[in-house]
């Protein structure tokens, strides 16, 4: 059975695997520990995964060094994979994610701050969405880019002439500007 945190600690004796696995099993509810049924914060393991796995060779307490006795603090330190990890570790420190968390807040401001895109929510279903505005975006621009220089151009050659005025091609520049701006607010439907 589960004890509450704010209870006696039950063992003193070494923290085995099953001494972790009486809180952090996952049992059906009608045999779950009132305890660890209104806990939200406890973590539930399946032990047959968990001893398949290649964590099932360690103690728990190799992972979770802040683990002293039972019952222990809500609040634990992350577990310490870099001693059995160490290729995977030195990887994810080395990556934008291990530089951001290492960074801490300000990290997070500079992956956003270079990043081409940044999806505020977590859902994986906004790519395809953001890459399609991407795409029309950039048409836009390009049909902006396209018709000022060639409304420039125009006036370039009109003015060679002496057909237009230094006034219309600035009335015109002004024009086209107006213009480009109305065609860029359709990237926001």
């Amino acid at each position: 059975m589960c004890a509450l945190a704010s209870g006696p600690i039950l063992r003193a004796v070494p923290l085995t695997n099953q001494s972790c696995l009486d809180c952090h099993e996952q049992v059906p509810p009608e045999k779950r520990d009132k305890d660890a049924e209104s806990n939200p914060a406890i973590e539930i393991l399946r032990p047959d995964r968990f001893a398949k796995s290649v964590h099932g060779k360690l103690l728990c307490v190799d992972c979770h060094a802040g683990i002293t006795g039972i019952p222990h603090d809500d609040k634990l330190p992350p577990a310490q994979c870099a001693p059995c990890h160490e290729k995977e570790a030195g990887a994810y420190a080395k990556s934008i994610h291990g530089m951001s968390h290492a960074m801490g807040a300000s990290g997070a401001d500079a992956a956003v701050q270079t990043a081409d895109v940044v999806l505020m929510s977590d859902s994986l279903l906004k790519v395809p969405e953001a890459i399609s505005r991407g795409r029309r975006t950039r048409a836009i621009v390009r049909q902006n880019i396209v018709f000022a220089l060639g409304v420039k151009g125009l006036f370039l050659v009109l003015g060679a002439v002496g057909i237009a005025t230094m006034w219309e091609a600035v009335i015109a520049d002004m024009g086209v500007a107006l213009l480009a701006i109305a065609n860029a607010v359709r990237a926001f439907r």
